[in-house]
C-alpha cells in the first residue's frame, strides 16, 4: 500500500500548471490499498499531462519523472529539459503498518 500525503503544486502564471495543480492536490491524503492502484493512478497522471500539453501547446511541454520506485515514490512534474524549474511534485509512503497493529 502507498499513501500520497504530499502534494505541492507550484504556484506559476500559466493555465497549464494552474489546471494541473487544482486537479492533482484533490488527490492528497489517497491511499492506495494495491500496487495496481497505484499504477493505475500513476498512468492517470502521465495521460492528465499529456492531455494538458495537447490543450496548451504554446506553453512548454511538461514531463512527468517518477524516482524511487521500491517502497517511497517521488514524481516531479516540470518544463522539458528543465528539471530545476517543477511546477509540481508528489511524494507516496510505502504503508508499514494499519492501526491496531500487532505486538
Amino acid at each position: 500500500m502507498k499513501f500520497l500525503g504530499q502534494v505541492f503544486p507550484y504556484s506559476v502564471g500559466n493555465k497549464k500548471a494552474q489546471e494541473l495543480g487544482r486537479w492533482i492536490i484533490m488527490y492528497k491524503n489517497t491511499l492506495f490499498q494495491t500496487e495496481d492502484d497505484f499504477f493505475i493512478f500513476t498512468q492517470r497522471i502521465k495521460d492528465k499531462v499529456k492531455d494538458l500539453n495537447e490543450r496548451y501547446p504554446r506553453s512548454k511541454t511538461l514531463v512527468v519523472q517518477m524516482s524511487g520506485i521500491d517502497q517511497n515514490v517521488r514524481i516531479d512534474i516540470y518544463p522539458e529539459g528543465e528539471p530545476d524549474r517543477t511546477v509540481c511534485y508528489l511524494t507516496f509512503t510505502q504503508v508499514e503498518h494499519i492501526y491496531p497493529c500487532l505486538s
